[in-house]
């Protein structure tokens, strides 16, 4: 775990550390292997039984998507990412109770888009990278809520001379450090881990048929959140000063931009099928 409060990893190194560090995105996702998905569940976990097992042989493409579906929209996957995460990394003693799992995007500072399962708990935000071909978590982050300096919801922007195409649909951003400005090592470089923010948006799923489609939104996961991080903060940290909640533009800072072209429109950052090769 860094100075602010953040653990990275994989999941190999923290079972053997015995730290619990991911997390899943989506919507309230119940864990109850009768009612996975509970349609009118506004919170928490329903119950502590298994994910359905899948069936790799009978996957087909979804409807959303027939040319390249997506592997997290086959039914399970969802369920099977929140049940791995669940007993596996949320060290209840720290984190609290699990609040929600969602399914959105995670957009870098070089604006790539990245598939991540977002789990709130009562005291953290675990991003988590998770395979949903093989069902494995890769890596993941966690965020303590006693870290956070800001909470920020809005319309994405572009510097007025840029290259890259205009961003549709509203993110949230994630500040800590006290919302410090990027040095200029990690402004140009694409790898660092020491941004001091994060920024998430809806999964391309949100139009899902086939599933609520606010498991895969960033509305309803911020609605969540916030509570969490306010309850949080006033039960456990009271002398610390309140998280800044702004509704405000979120830049991003890119010009260019063509190499976040040619990766978000292939959809590196997302586990598909594509064209009888899945990765």
């Amino acid at each position: 775990m860094d100075s602010n409060g953040q653990t990275n990893g994989n999941m190999e190194d923290n079972l053997e550390k015995g730290v619990p560090d991911v997390s899943f995105e989506g919507v309230k996702l119940s864990i109850d292997s009768n009612n996975l998905l509970d349609e009118n569940n506004t919170g928490g976990i329903q119950g502590e039984g298994a994910a359905t097992p899948v069936d790799n042989a009978k996957f087909q493409p979804n409807a959303v998507n027939s040319s390249g579906f997506y592997f997290a929209s086959q039914a399970g996957r969802l369920e099977a990412a929140a049940t791995a995460c669940q007993n596996n990394l949320i060290n209840q003693e720290e984190d609290g109770n699990l609040l929600g799992v969602w399914l959105l995007t995670e957009v870098d500072h070089w604006d790539n888009e990245k598939e991540r399962v977002a789990a709130v708990t009562d005291n953290s935000l675990y991003l988590v990278k998770f395979d949903f071909i093989v069902n494995q978590i890769k890596t993941y982050r966690r965020v303590m809520f006693n870290t956070l300096s800001a909470l920020q919801k809005g319309n994405f922007t572009y510097p007025e001379k840029t290259l890259a195409p205009a961003r549709t649909g509203e993110g949230v951003r994630l500040h800590w450090s006290s919302g410090r400005p990027l040095s200029v090592l990690e402004k140009w470089n694409p790898f660092s881990d020491t941004i001091p923010y994060t920024t998430l948006t809806s999964h391309p799923l949100q139009t899902d048929n086939t599933r609520q489609a606010q498991n895969y939104q960033v509305g309803p996961f911020y609605n969540t959140l916030q509570q969490a991080v306010t309850t949080s903060r006033s039960a456990h940290h009271p002398n610390l000063p309140p998280v800044s909640l702004t509704a405000a533009p979120i830049e991003l800072e890119i010009y260019l931009g063509l190499s976040s072209m040619v990766y978000n429109q292939s959809k590196l950052g997302f586990f598909r099928e594509r064209g009888g090769v899945s990765f």
